[in-house]
């Protein structure tokens, strides 16, 4: 992963694919697990699955959209984390049966100064897949 430029803004739907196996030309964002055969978002289909992004030091917000697929509410649990160096991870929004979301949501979180990467984590997969989609980070 290369480390992007500010504002970043990713859409999967208008053009840009979730998965790009070309070395050659790295990009800010990497998925592992992720179904690599959907182009229009990244599809969480197992437990254990995450989605990278490298940004720089200083971006102060995040925003993304998280869609339930065949269920209303999540059964599992879904967790979204930062770090600073890509070692020590810390949680910016956990989703769960007990704090769940509906079937499309658009989240934002306030980001530290020091914040260079974030992950999405299918931590406990119950039968239900989740799509993520429209990035942006300010």
């Amino acid at each position: 992963m290369k480390i992007t430029q500010l504002p970043f803004e990713l859409n999967f739907s208008s053009g840009e694919k979730p998965c790009d196996l070309s070395y050659t030309n790295p990009k800010p964002w990497a998925g592992y697990g992720i179904d690599y055969k959907r182009t229009d978002a990244v599809y969480f289909t197992n437990e254990g699955v995450a989605f990278y992004i490298a940004i720089p030091a200083g971006a102060k917000e995040l925003s993304y959209n998280l869609t339930l697929l065949a269920k209303e509410a999540l059964a599992g649990e879904f967790i979204v984390e930062y770090s600073a160096d890509f070692n020590k991870w810390s949680t910016l929004g956990t989703y769960s049966s007990s704090k769940s979301f509906t079937s499309n949501n658009t989240f934002k979180h306030a980001l530290k100064p020091d914040v260079r990467y974030v992950r999405w984590v299918y931590s406990v997969r119950v039968k239900q897949n989740v799509s993520l989609n429209n990035i942006s980070v300010r």
